[in-house]
């Protein structure tokens, strides 16, 4: 352009956000120096969302490890920053920040059932938001032991004599089981049906 002196840069170098770009004109034997300035923002770069769960099936209580890796779309590069939050179908499970890409998120005391998990990236200034696909996760019941005592053995007719049932979770699962417990005399004659409290009856 004539009157005017014009000199370009290209690069990919700058990373999601804003930036100034500063210009410095030295000035030559007839014009003096100069500075400029512009404001550029990059981005938000766009990203992918995958969620991975393990281990999985898994049985009632048993703990499972939600992870999210995020990535940015090409061209687009740098590491997804924020945080992710974690959903078990409606319900929100809570946030894990993002490190390195990577948020991770511990679910326990899971029931037994289909568990349609999903994590969501809100997205900054820097990265678009996203959505992971739905991964179910397959809990099924846990096994348990179940053991009862007599507080008196040996006894005598006609004196009472109490009978506790204990029911527990058999490891990996855990928690507290619920439901009734049938007491039989001889093998298969029933005299009582009592409700579990705190997996003791």
């Amino acid at each position: 352009m004539d009157g005017q002196g014009v000199a370009s840069l290209t690069t990919s170098a700058l990373a999601a956000g804003p930036h100034v770009i500063n210009l410095t004109y030295s000035g030559d034997a007839n014009y003096n120096a100069s500075t400029g300035a512009t404001n550029q923002m990059i981005g938000p770069a766009g990203t992918t969302n995958r969620l991975t769960l393990a281990p999985n099936p898994t049985v009632t209580g048993q703990p499972v490890m939600l992870t999210a890796t995020l990535g940015v779309i090409p061209p687009a590069v740098g590491i997804v920053s924020g945080s992710v939050v974690f959903y078990d179908g409606a319900a929100n499970l809570g946030s894990a920040a993002l490190t390195n890409g990577v948020a991770t998120f511990n679910a326990a005391n899971l029931t037994a059932g289909a568990h349609p998990f999903q994590a969501v990236y809100g997205g900054n200034i820097y990265f678009s938001n996203s959505i992971s696909l739905v991964v179910t996760q397959t809990v099924n019941r846990a096994d348990t032991t179940n053991q009862v005592v007599a507080n008196i053995n040996p006894a005598v007719p006609g004196l009472p004599v109490i009978y506790t049932a204990t029911v527990g979770a058999v490891a990996p699962g855990a928690g507290t089981p619920g439901g009734s417990v049938v007491f039989y005399y001889n093998g298969t004659n029933s005299f009582a049906t009592n409700t579990l409290a705190g997996g003791f009856t």
